[in-house]
């Protein structure tokens, strides 16, 4: 669990260093979002799942459509929106996505 902690703790210096207009900003906030995630898959907290739904959602509206990572992105929110549907049930998360973001793939 040490190891988990550092991890988290190293992710979000990195996002606290990159500049916010760095072209892979993106990429470094996903990476934080995803060990959120993995932190919440070993302790269970819902402020891990709910900052890296909220991360997710940030990276995602930092990548523009057709970008060669938008659809990973866009299946890691799925996956913490189902997490969190699967933890309290809330039917909002299979709603996905809120018209405020609209973010749809087109094929």
């Amino acid at each position: 669990m040490d190891h988990l902690e550092s991890a988290v703790e190293l992710a979000e210096q990195v996002a606290d260093l990159i500049p916010k207009d760095h072209p892979d900003y993106a990429m470094y906030l996903h990476s934080l979002g995803t060990t959120l995630r993995r932190r919440y898959e070993h302790t269970g907290s819902l402020v891990d799942l709910d900052r890296a739904i909220a991360i997710d959602e940030q990276v995602l509206s930092l990548t523009p459509e057709g970008h060669i990572h938008y659809g990973r992105r866009l299946h890691s929110l799925a996956i913490v929106l189902r997490c969190r549907f699967e933890r309290i049930g809330s039917t909002d998360d299979l709603q996905y996505p809120p018209r405020e973001h609209g973010h749809l793939i087109k094929f």
